[in-house]
Protein backbone atom coordinates (compact mmCIF):
# COMPACT_ATOMS: atom_id res chain seq x y z
CA UNK A 1 0.00 0.00 0.00
CA UNK A 2 1.17 3.52 -0.64
CA UNK A 3 -0.18 6.96 0.15
CA UNK A 4 1.02 10.41 -0.87
CA UNK A 5 -0.07 13.60 0.86
CA UNK A 6 0.77 16.31 -1.69
CA UNK A 7 -0.33 19.24 0.49
CA UNK A 8 2.06 18.35 3.32
CA UNK A 9 4.74 16.81 1.06
CA UNK A 10 4.75 13.39 2.75
CA UNK A 11 4.47 9.79 1.55
CA UNK A 12 3.97 6.46 3.23
CA UNK A 13 4.55 2.88 2.12
CA UNK A 14 3.30 -0.19 3.99
CA UNK A 15 3.97 -3.86 3.25
CA UNK A 16 2.42 -6.89 4.95
CA UNK A 17 3.02 -10.59 4.50
CA UNK A 18 1.57 -13.67 6.16
CA UNK A 19 4.81 -15.61 6.56
CA UNK A 20 6.47 -17.11 9.63
CA UNK A 21 7.33 -13.75 11.15
CA UNK A 22 10.63 -12.16 12.06
CA UNK A 23 11.22 -14.44 15.04
CA UNK A 24 10.69 -17.59 12.95
CA UNK A 25 12.90 -16.27 10.18
CA UNK A 26 15.76 -14.82 12.22
CA UNK A 27 16.02 -18.02 14.31
CA UNK A 28 17.26 -19.83 11.21
CA UNK A 29 20.64 -18.06 11.42
CA UNK A 30 20.77 -16.60 14.95
CA UNK A 31 20.11 -17.89 18.46
CA UNK A 32 17.16 -15.70 19.44
CA UNK A 33 14.00 -16.81 21.22
CA UNK A 34 12.21 -13.54 22.06
CA UNK A 35 10.30 -11.53 19.45
CA UNK A 36 11.61 -8.14 20.61
CA UNK A 37 15.22 -9.32 20.37
CA UNK A 38 14.56 -10.86 16.95
CA UNK A 39 13.13 -7.59 15.64
CA UNK A 40 16.04 -5.57 17.06
CA UNK A 41 18.46 -7.99 15.41
CA UNK A 42 16.56 -7.93 12.09
CA UNK A 43 17.01 -4.14 12.03
CA UNK A 44 20.78 -4.48 12.48
CA UNK A 45 22.83 -4.06 9.29
CA UNK A 46 24.08 -7.41 8.05
CA UNK A 47 21.55 -9.50 10.00
CA UNK A 48 19.25 -11.86 8.14
CA UNK A 49 17.23 -15.00 8.61
CA UNK A 50 18.58 -16.34 5.32
CA UNK A 51 22.06 -17.39 4.36
CA UNK A 52 24.17 -14.43 3.31
CA UNK A 53 25.20 -13.88 -0.28
CA UNK A 54 28.78 -12.63 -0.05
CA UNK A 55 29.30 -12.37 -3.80
CA UNK A 56 28.73 -9.40 -6.06
CA UNK A 57 25.12 -10.33 -6.77
CA UNK A 58 23.15 -7.09 -7.20
CA UNK A 59 20.05 -8.81 -5.77
CA UNK A 60 21.84 -10.93 -3.16
CA UNK A 61 20.72 -11.11 0.45
CA UNK A 62 23.00 -9.01 2.63
CA UNK A 63 20.72 -8.15 5.56
CA UNK A 64 20.68 -4.39 4.92
CA UNK A 65 17.11 -3.80 3.66
CA UNK A 66 15.28 -3.33 6.96
CA UNK A 67 18.23 -1.44 8.40
CA UNK A 68 18.20 1.13 5.58
CA UNK A 69 14.42 1.58 5.72
CA UNK A 70 14.40 1.98 9.50
CA UNK A 71 17.23 4.55 9.36
CA UNK A 72 15.40 6.55 6.69
CA UNK A 73 12.29 6.52 8.87
CA UNK A 74 14.21 7.56 11.98
CA UNK A 75 15.88 10.45 10.19
CA UNK A 76 13.11 11.70 7.91
CA UNK A 77 9.74 10.56 9.27
CA UNK A 78 8.79 7.34 11.03
CA UNK A 79 9.22 3.58 10.75
CA UNK A 80 7.13 0.75 12.20
CA UNK A 81 7.47 -3.01 12.10
CA UNK A 82 5.13 -5.60 13.57
CA UNK A 83 5.77 -9.30 13.76
CA UNK A 84 5.63 -12.25 16.12
CA UNK A 85 3.13 -10.53 18.43
CA UNK A 86 4.87 -7.19 18.91
CA UNK A 87 5.20 -3.85 17.15
CA UNK A 88 8.20 -1.52 17.23
CA UNK A 89 7.76 2.10 16.18
CA UNK A 90 10.30 4.88 15.69
CA UNK A 91 8.34 8.13 15.78
CA UNK A 92 9.95 11.55 16.36
CA UNK A 93 13.02 10.08 18.06
CA UNK A 94 10.81 7.95 20.34
CA UNK A 95 10.91 4.15 20.46
CA UNK A 96 7.58 2.51 21.23
CA UNK A 97 6.90 -1.20 21.81
CA UNK A 98 3.33 -2.53 21.69
CA UNK A 99 1.94 -6.06 22.07
CA UNK A 100 -0.29 -7.00 19.12
CA UNK A 101 -1.60 -10.52 19.17
CA UNK A 102 -4.25 -10.22 16.48
CA UNK A 103 -2.01 -9.99 13.42
CA UNK A 104 -0.13 -12.85 11.73
CA UNK A 105 2.98 -12.40 9.60
CA UNK A 106 5.07 -9.25 9.36
CA UNK A 107 4.34 -5.69 8.35
CA UNK A 108 6.41 -2.58 7.93
CA UNK A 109 5.44 1.03 7.43
CA UNK A 110 7.76 3.80 6.32
CA UNK A 111 6.69 7.44 6.31
CA UNK A 112 8.98 10.07 4.81
CA UNK A 113 8.47 13.80 5.27
CA UNK A 114 9.82 15.18 1.99
CA UNK A 115 10.24 18.61 3.59
CA UNK A 116 13.09 17.09 5.65
CA UNK A 117 14.96 15.49 2.76
CA UNK A 118 16.55 16.98 -0.33
CA UNK A 119 15.85 14.56 -3.19
CA UNK A 120 18.95 15.76 -5.04
CA UNK A 121 21.14 14.55 -2.17
CA UNK A 122 19.21 11.33 -1.48
CA UNK A 123 21.83 9.02 -3.06
CA UNK A 124 24.44 10.56 -0.74
CA UNK A 125 22.16 10.15 2.28
CA UNK A 126 21.53 6.49 1.41
CA UNK A 127 25.24 5.87 0.87
CA UNK A 128 26.03 7.43 4.27
CA UNK A 129 23.49 5.11 5.90
CA UNK A 130 25.00 2.10 4.08
CA UNK A 131 28.57 3.02 5.04
CA UNK A 132 27.59 3.51 8.68
CA UNK A 133 25.73 0.17 8.55
CA UNK A 134 28.73 -1.66 7.08
CA UNK A 135 30.88 -0.33 9.93
CA UNK A 136 28.30 -1.39 12.54
CA UNK A 137 27.99 -4.84 10.94
CA UNK A 138 31.77 -5.29 10.91
CA UNK A 139 31.97 -4.36 14.62
CA UNK A 140 28.93 -6.42 15.67
CA UNK A 141 29.49 -9.59 13.62
CA UNK A 142 33.29 -9.41 13.43
CA UNK A 143 33.39 -9.88 9.65
CA UNK A 144 32.90 -7.61 6.66
CA UNK A 145 29.27 -7.52 5.56
CA UNK A 146 28.62 -5.35 2.55
CA UNK A 147 25.28 -4.06 1.36
CA UNK A 148 24.10 -5.45 -1.96
CA UNK A 149 24.28 -3.42 -5.14
CA UNK A 150 20.51 -2.97 -5.01
CA UNK A 151 20.70 -1.57 -1.46
CA UNK A 152 23.11 1.01 -2.80
CA UNK A 153 21.14 1.99 -5.92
Amino acid sequence: MAQNWWKVNRFEIALVDQGIGVLGSIQRQHHVRIAEKAIKLALMPGASGKEMDHGNNKWGNTGFGLYILSELGKQFGSFSIFSSGVMLQFIKKKILWTDIHTVAGTGIKLMIDLNKIDAEYFPNIREQIVQKGEKIAREYFGVDRKASGKSRS
